[in-house]
């Protein structure tokens, strides 16, 4: 499975978000080479800073033990910034997907 993000912007530099789902989630992994990620999975909700240059498409991929349960997985974004490290004020316009 992957996550994907749309974003309205075109200098982002960092973003946090959390990845949730109803079972574990194992093996991570950059679908970015552009991106650098910082994964913390010690709690049932995975936290994730991406920085680099991120854009539209996927970011990560991961498995999971059934991927008919898909809608049952989520990641929200909690904070932007963008490549000079402001924070965005706003984050309508951002999405994160979870496909296969």
């Amino acid at each position: 499975m992957a996550v994907s993000l749309t974003t309205p912007n075109s200098d982002d530099g960092a973003m946090l978000f959390e990845l949730t789902g109803p079972v574990a989630i194992h093996a991570l992994s950059a679908a970015n080479p552009n991106v650098k990620f910082y994964i913390d999975s010690s709690t049932a909700t995975i936290r994730v800073v991406a920085a680099g240059a991120l854009n539209s498409g996927r970011l990560l991929t991961f498995t999971v033990a059934d991927t008919n349960t898909i809608s049952s997985y989520s990641a929200t974004i909690k904070d932007v910034a963008n490549r000079q490290n402001a924070l965005r004020a706003a984050l309508a316009g951002y999405e994160l997907r979870i496909t296969r």
